[in-house]
Parts: C-alpha cells; structure tokens; sequence
C-alpha cells in the first residue's frame, strides 16, 4: 500500500472504530443512554439533510432543525409518552423543515421523516423487544451492505437505479439479500422474525434507505451527505440503510400485529 493510500485510509479505519465502539456499547446498555445516541443520530442527520435539500440555507437554521429534531426524538422515545403525540413529535421538524427551507422540501420532509421515523422504531424495540433484536437489524444492514458492495464492484452488470444511484448494480442487490439470509440463519434462536422472508424484506428496505438518501444527493450534486466522519462521508451515508430496514422492521411487526388479529377473529 502507498503511502498515500495508506494516509487515505487511516482517518476511515479510525471513525470506523469509533462510530462502532460507540454504537455498540449505546445498543448493549439500552435506555436513556440509547436514546441519547439515537437522538444525536437523528439530530445530525436531519442538519445533513437540510443542507444538502437546500444549499442555500443559513448555518444556524440548519443546525436548530438538527438540535430540535434531537430533542423530539429523545422526548418520543419515553414509553410514558403514547403512541399518537410520539408520531406528531416525530414530524414536527419535516414539517417545519417546510417552512424554513425554499428549496428541495419534499426531498428533505421524505427523507427526514424516513430518519426520525428509524430512531423512533429503534428505540421502541431496544426498549420492548430487546438487544437481539436491534443487533438483528443493524448486522443485516452491514451484511447487505459490505456484501452489495464488494460484489457489485467485482461483477458489474445492470444497474439497479442509475438515475439515482449509478454505481449500484443488481448484482449488489442480490449479493445484499443472500447476505442477509445468512444473518437470519444466525439470529433464528433469539429473534422471533429472523426468517428468510422477513430477511429478504429487511434487505430491500434497506437498499430502499439507501436510495433514499442517493436521491437526496443526487438532486443537490453532492457525492457525501457532509464530511463528519473522515474517509465515510456523512451519517446519512452510514445510517441511510438501517433507517430504511428500522421502517421495514415496523411493516413486519404492523404485519404480525393484524395477522394475529384475523386469527383471533
């Protein structure tokens, strides 16, 4: 390795350490510790996503959106709060978001509703489903994408979305969900909805985050959501995926929810 490649690779290797050590030790003691972590997430990913919706928007309004989307998301988190004012709180900033930005408002209300959404979800089930099950979702996220990269690189082929995404191939894509029904072969004995098909499902909804977010980019000619994270870009580039698997993890419970209603019935 050069000595400029291995200079490049350093700072990535390093805020990857980081970002997992924390992460890690936030999901495993669970509480208002997670949902501290969750909140911040939430929070700089909506002042990334602000920026990159409109270009044009001034720095202190982009980081109050990123601080009030932290603390509505912390506030939601609490299990004493119900389920109807935690979805208001949820989407109090993407709707505010549409007044204060004059461009690129759809793009940043679907987006940002899609990431505030993921931490509410992530935090629902640390507290009411437990640690197996975040670590379920956050290791298929991984899978899918580790896997969707490294073999849509070395194989090529058609591409899966190249009006958003260009270097995305159906080769990836199917790497990613074979992936992610080898994590579900792991995860079998301690989560209940670890199966092959709700794993499929888990790795087309994060594909799904993903593209959310290359759209997002895409439309505002930017190749990184912002340069926090040295050698990854931004956290909407690392957490795209698992807030669109967060919100596949809510179809498949909303599923088993009214397939167990129609049986009592």
């Amino acid at each position: 390795m050069s000595p400029t490649r291995s200079g490049e690779m350093t700072p990535r290797v390093i805020s990857s350490i980081s970002l997992v050590l924390i992460g890690f030790v936030s999901v495993y003691w669970g509480g208002v510790l997670f949902f501290l972590f969750c909140g911040v997430i939430g929070g700089i990913m909506i002042w990334e996503a602000a920026q990159l919706a409109d270009p044009d928007i001034s720095a202190p309004a982009a980081i109050i959106l990123g601080i009030l989307a932290s603390v509505t998301s912390l506030v939601a988190a609490f299990p004493a709060i119900d389920p109807l004012p935690a979805a208001l709180l949820v989407l109090a900033v993407p709707f505010g978001g549409l007044l204060v930005l004059r461009a690129g408002q759809t793009r940043f209300f679907v987006f940002g509703s899609l990431a505030l959404f993921a931490v509410h979800i992530l935090d629902t089930l640390r507290e009411e489903l437990g640690l197996m099950t975040v670590l379920w979702v956050i290791t298929t996220v991984i899978v899918v994408d580790v896997s969707g990269y490294f073999v849509g690189r070395r194989l090529g082929g058609p591409k899966l979305a190249p009006r958003i995404s260009p270097k995305k191939t159906w080769s990836g894509a199917l790497a990613g969900w074979l992936g992610a029904v080898g994590v579900s072969f792991i995860f079998q004995p301690y989560v209940i909805e670890s199966t092959i098909l709700f794993a499929l499902f888990l790795a087309v909804t994060a594909q799904g985050g993903d593209l959310a977010e290359s759209w997002l980019k895409r439309a505002a000619g930017e190749k990184d959501s912002s340069s926090l994270l040295p050698g990854h870009g931004g956290f909407c580039d690392r957490f795209d995926g698992i807030a669109g698997a967060s919100l596949g993890v809510w179809i498949i419970q909303v599923f088993e929810t009214s397939a167990a209603q129609a049986a009592l019935n």
